[in-house]
Formats: C-alpha cells, structure tokens, sequence
C-alpha cells in the first residue's frame, strides 16, 4: 500500500477514472464504484496485486498511461516462478514472473500497472 492524492475524478455512465499524484508519479485507476467520501484532494491509500503488474527493459510504447521506473532489490528464483523485489522511490513491492524468463531481468526495469487493477483502499 501507498498513499496518494486524487488530482481529478471524472464520471460516465457509472464509471469512474480517477487520477492520482503518488510518489510513483501520476497514476489513473478505473472503477466501477466511488465511496461519497472520496473527493478531489483526499488523501488514499492505494494498492494493486502484485501479480497484476507487467515488466519492460525498455520503457514499452502502449496504451497504459500507469508505467514506472523500479530498481530491482533482489530476486527469488523458484522452480516454476520466481518473486521480483522491487523499488520505485521509497516504495518497495514485490511481482512475480515465469522462472524461465528471470535472463531477462536487468537493474532497472519499467513496471506497467492496469488501471483497473488500482484500488482504494482507505481514505485519510
């Protein structure tokens, strides 16, 4: 879990796209339902699962505007999967990657989260 700031929220037909300042830098997260309390300015705590997250060598050209730079920490290398610590600023996480793809895991590394996976997970 980190904290962020909701910068903006804008609504269409019962769907909602928030857009977040954290210190991973600006994030949107899509949802389908909004707490009355959660308003331009709040304070959250946001979160994600880990296995949600997708990892890049190279900063990836695609449709996803959550996308980050990490330092890897360290890896666990398991039989079949294998556990990704990572370090984006003071945020450290975790993800998991196919053992048979860790030869392509280099120092730094671009972490790109859905905007549906982002959720709320308290208002402070």
């Amino acid at each position: 879990m980190f904290k962020a700031t909701i910068l903006n929220i804008k609504t269409h037909q019962n769907l909602f796209e928030i857009q977040l300042s954290s210190e991973l830098g600006e994030l949107y997260m899509l949802s389908l339902e909004l707490d009355k309390h959660i308003q331009n300015g709040k304070e959250v705590m946001l979160g994600f699962k880990s296995s949600d997250l997708i990892l890049s060598a190279r900063r990836p050209d695609i449709s996803s505007r959550n996308c980050f730079l990490a330092k890897v920490q360290s890896v666990e290398k398991g039989e079949l999967i294998s556990v990704i610590n990572l370090k984006a600023n003071d945020f450290k996480f975790d993800t998991m990657i196919s053992s048979n793809l860790i030869h392509k895991i280099k120092d730094e590394l671009y972490v790109i989260l859905s905007e549906t996976s982002l959720y709320i997970s308290e208002i402070l």
